[in-house]
């Protein structure tokens, strides 16, 4: 596996984006023996709330990095996955 340094720490969110979009991260859990991924996503602006801890988000655009909590807006409607920290509308994490 090649090594990446990465600019942030894992539930780091920030009003610009300090990785590159949709990039996937690979983490370690020593507590199950896994490895577990993350990705690296924008909030939509026009999600209907910031998005906490467990808040399960859908792909808002085909590209796979912008995200919602608002499903009916989801133009995909595809799972991206559930947030793991607190994202502010229109921000990055």
């Amino acid at each position: 596996m090649q090594k990446h340094l990465w600019n942030t720490k894992l539930t780091d969110t920030s009003t610009s984006a300090q990785e590159e979009l949709g990039i996937v991260r690979w983490e370690y859990n020593s507590s199950n023996n896994e490895w577990e991924a993350y990705k690296y996503v924008q909030l939509d602006s026009s999600a209907a709330n910031a998005a906490a801890n467990g808040t399960v988000l859908t792909y808002k655009n085909g590209y796979g990095y912008v995200v919602t909590d608002d499903i009916s807006a989801s133009k995909q409607n595809f799972v991206a996955g559930v947030a793991i920290g607190t994202i502010a509308k229109g921000s990055y994490g």
